[in-house]
């Protein structure tokens, strides 16, 4: 009836497809977006990941620009990112409703990811569930495995392997959002101007 399907069945793996453990990956940036947080104005470089293995790491944002145009935290792992890319440039391209980064899209690189506890809210039960976002923590060149640093000062790999990255901490569970509490009415005309 049916005949071994080896792909299929080292698929299996207990995990799924979801990268949801901090370690290094080899892989290709499949989604290389660029977006701006309409209130704050910050901008961000938003990444989706594929692992050699198949694993899969979305929806990673790097916020490389504040919203006064100072540079951001990320701006840095961004610039390193570029780096193991061999990139000296990157551009914005249309693609439909999206701002794409070409140079970026179908990338390889080795990506050290770090795991961070996180919950979001179930559109259909309102209820706050686990979740697991992966942070880019570090990245390597994926053919020689320098770091940026390494690989623009022309030294061999030293930290690929060898270097050890924890989980980051937990994000607390949001409270669930309750009712605004109501003052009991007045009995009575107590506190109402004459004639109420």
């Amino acid at each position: 009836m049916f005949q071994l399907d080896q792909a299929a069945a080292s698929s299996v793996n207990g995990g799924g497809n979801r990268i949801n453990e901090s370690g290094i990956y080899d892989g290709v940036i499949t989604r290389a977006e660029w977006s701006q947080s309409q209130s704050s104005q910050a901008a961000f470089l938003n990444l989706d990941f594929k692992s050699d293995d198949g694993k899969e790491a979305n929806y990673m944002s790097i916020c490389f620009q504040k919203g006064n145009g100072e540079r951001a935290f990320g701006y840095n792992t961004m610039m390193a990112i570029m780096a193991c890319c061999k990139l000296r440039n990157v551009t914005q391209a249309q693609m439909g409703d999206k701002l794409v980064c070409p140079e970026l899209t179908n990338a390889r690189v080795s990506l050290g990811l770090q795991a961070e506890a996180d919950w979001f809210q179930d559109k259909v039960t309102q209820e706050w569930k686990p979740t697991t976002n992966m942070q880019v923590f570090i990245p390597f060149n994926s053919e020689t495995k320098q770091t940026a640093k390494e690989f623009l000062e022309g030294a061999s790999s030293s930290v690929y392997g060898k270097i050890s990255i924890s989980d980051r901490k937990p994000k607390p569970k949001p409270e669930m959002q309750s009712q605004p509490q109501y003052d009991e009415p007045p009995m009575g005309n107590e506190g109402f101007p004459e004639g109420w």
